[in-house]
């Protein structure tokens, strides 16, 4: 039987016991025998008996490093038809290469609901969301998503040695979630065909 843990790297891994054996990764067996996963490491996330950890680098990898990002005294409407033109929910707000703050279309709603047209001449460091959540390369989908759920956030810019890497969304969560739901009825599918 293998113990069901899941480690954050393989050098911590190692630390507790574990042993690396090529790409894949083994678990002591209680009898001190080393047993393989079902499953090697693919890229940085390591599966457990056939169960993935979708990590962040991962979408990225998949999904490219592209980022829209704006200045912060850019006007408002100037924002809303990049938003229209990139068809994206969100655009990063950045001075000097460093990101202060996020403009979402929940933002561009909440200034003219609350200003009217006037709203669209003003800069958008009048309106975007200034308390920056940023995500890891390393961090974990399961993670991602409760950290939108609690903070009701849809966008987070990915830092990478304090740079900005990537910005993942909701749906890219959505769409790793599904990705991995459909290759778990598969395997389980496979397994009960025998």
């Amino acid at each position: 039987r293998l113990r069901l843990c899941l480690w954050r790297s393989a050098d911590r891994a190692v630390d507790e016991g574990l042993r690396i054996a090529g790409p894949a990764i083994c678990f002591p067996a209680r009898s001190g025998r080393p047993s393989p996963l079902k499953r090697a490491v693919r890229g940085r996330a390591l599966y457990i008996e056939g169960e993935a950890a979708m990590l962040v680098a991962e979408i990225l990898k998949d999904k490219g490093d592209a980022v829209y990002a704006i200045g912060p005294g850019v006007p408002l409407g100037e924002a809303c038809g990049e938003l229209d033109r990139l068809r994206v929910g969100a655009l990063m707000v950045c001075d000097n290469d460093k990101v202060v703050g996020v403009l979402s279309e929940r933002d561009v709603v909440k200034a003219v609901a609350r200003d009217g047209q006037p709203a669209l001449g003003r800069p958008v460091s009048a309106y975007m969301t200034s308390e920056v959540i940023f995500a890891a390369p390393g961090e974990t989908v399961a993670i991602l998503m409760g950290r939108m759920t609690d903070r009701r956030i849809r966008h987070l810019p990915v830092l990478r040695e304090g740079r900005l890497a990537g910005v993942i969304s909701i749906g890219d969560v959505v769409k790793c979630q599904i990705a991995e739901a459909t290759q778990e009825a598969e395997s389980l599918r496979t397994y009960i065909a025998g």
